[in-house]
């Protein structure tokens, strides 16, 4: 679902998909606040690290254990 938030917020979805999207936040204020923190992680995370390391399965289970915090 994050990666279909992040298309929607880049209005990258078809139609159909926007939709779904838009009646997903519809049914309840945490699905907003989910939509609002997947957003925020995915602007900081485009933040230029240089050679930094990623570690992509430390992300995304920081990234679970905040949205299980808002449900």
């Amino acid at each position: 679902m994050e990666h279909q938030l992040v298309a929607y917020y880049r209005l990258e979805l078809a139609i159909s998909h926007q939709q779904e999207v838009e009646e997903w936040m519809a049914q309840s204020a945490c699905h907003q606040k989910i939509y609002a923190h997947t957003i925020r992680i995915w602007k900081e995370s485009r933040i230029d690290l240089g050679s930094v390391s990623y570690c992509k399965e430390h992300a995304w289970r920081r990234l679970q254990q905040v949205i299980h915090q808002l449900l």
